[in-house]
């Protein structure tokens, strides 16, 4: 009965950590597209980077929650619910600065989109082209052409409304990718850690076994003798 429920751990352990690798994957991918995304340049692309990191950080630890578990190895569950642990710590501090710092994002995308505009005219047109408008809070404002930029282009909207909506819809559906991976992360640490007292108490009854066969046979041993 032990050995099946233990069985039965392993593969639930395993079926979670594999969705929690795919998660990693899926952030890499997003991180690596946003890195390359004009909108970056308004934001951060520390958050782009952060996010790869993050899932190279996930993935890392998801193998070895895989590798822990299969191999019944406690040392390395350990190591996995340590990491895993310290993980989530990090994800609640960060959300929690994400949240705090979320009115702050009109005035980071404003001054990021006046820098951008000093420092590559190219990508500011590719967003005005990407949101259909013309300059940022104006639009003449910081715009390409610099004058008279809806004449030009056919955009009559200027640019901070739509492309701030966008950044925060995005973070958004980056805030729930965020929650669904602290939840897989969460059982992830409940199922090693509970698989840990498994197998140790596993181990132990079977070395307790073991020394009652040995002493069973050493009795036997003697009675014969005698």
């Amino acid at each position: 009965m032990a050995a099946s429920n233990l069985r039965f751990l392993k593969i639930v352990t395993a079926v979670v950590n594999l969705l929690f690798f795919i998660s990693g994957v899926a952030l890499i991918t997003v991180g690596a597209y946003a890195l390359h995304d004009e909108l970056s340049a308004l934001t951060s692309v520390t958050l782009s980077v952060g996010m790869i990191i993050l899932g190279c950080l996930v993935t890392i630890i998801s193998f070895l929650g895989c590798l822990g578990s299969i191999r019944e190895s406690p040392g390395m569950l350990k190591a996995y619910a340590t990491f895993t642990f310290l993980f989530i710590v990090c994800e609640v501090a960060i959300g929690i600065t994400a949240y705090l710092m979320r009115d702050d994002i009109p005035e980071i995308a404003q001054k990021s989109w006046s820098r951008l505009h000093e420092e590559d005219q190219d990508a500011i047109e590719d967003l005005q082209n990407r949101f259909k408008c013309c300059g940022w809070s104006t639009t003449d404002d910081h715009s390409v052409p610099t004058e008279n930029c809806p004449a030009a282009t056919g955009f009559t909207e200027s640019c901070s409304a739509s492309i701030i909506s966008f950044i925060e819809s995005n973070l958004a559906y980056i805030a729930t990718a965020g929650i669904v991976i602290a939840v897989l992360q969460i059982l992830c640490f409940g199922f090693s850690c509970f698989m840990i007292s498994r197998i140790n108490r596993n181990r132990q009854h079977e070395r307790m076994v073991e020394e009652s066969r040995h002493l069973n046979r050493r009795d036997e041993g003697y009675n014969t003798y005698v």
